[in-house]
């Protein structure tokens, strides 16, 4: 019995190991985890990133914030404040008995509120063209090009 259980976890071993290179992109949540969004009124959106077990909570936040200043700008503000945020966890385990690997795999939802000024306010407004320019600066020449060039040109 406690040779079955040696051997059970010494199979189940690599699983996270083989896993790890394989963190969620950036991509819709149509193709499973992902971003999700939805516009809730004139200057107020619900967006989501989930990932799975091999994506960092890092990464999770950093493509909020990508999608967050995407959206912003593809609605023609400058500014997003985050208005709500809530962390979702999904918990798994693997393993057989005794030998379980727990797996997490992180996800943030919040709501944001879009600006065309900088709001007074508010604590912390992003600027969603300059988050881009320093996270991601091909996005934002991108978003520029499709836009006409008007997607946070306030340089």
């Amino acid at each position: 019995m406690a040779g079955e259980r040696l051997l059970v976890a010494w199979c189940l071993l690599p699983i996270p190991v083989f896993t790890a290179g394989c963190a969620t992109p950036y991509q819709s949540a149509s193709k499973g985890d992902g971003y999700s969004d939805y516009r809730v009124s004139t200057d107020l959106f619900a967006v989501s990133f989930r990932g799975n077990t091999s994506t960092r909570e890092e990464t999770v936040d950093k493509y909020l914030l990508r999608r967050a200043s995407e959206i912003t700008l593809e609605h023609g503000f400058k500014y997003f404040v985050v208005l709500w945020e809530k962390e979702r966890t999904r918990s798994s385990s693997v393993g057989y008995s005794g030998f379980k690997f727990p797996l997490v795999a992180p996800g943030t939802s919040v709501w944001i509120q879009c600006f065309h000024d900088r709001p007074i306010d508010h604590n912390l407004p992003i600027d969603a063209a300059e988050f881009l320019r320093f996270n991601y600066p091909k996005v934002l020449e991108d978003l520029r090009t499709k836009m006409g060039n008007d997607a946070g040109d306030d340089r």
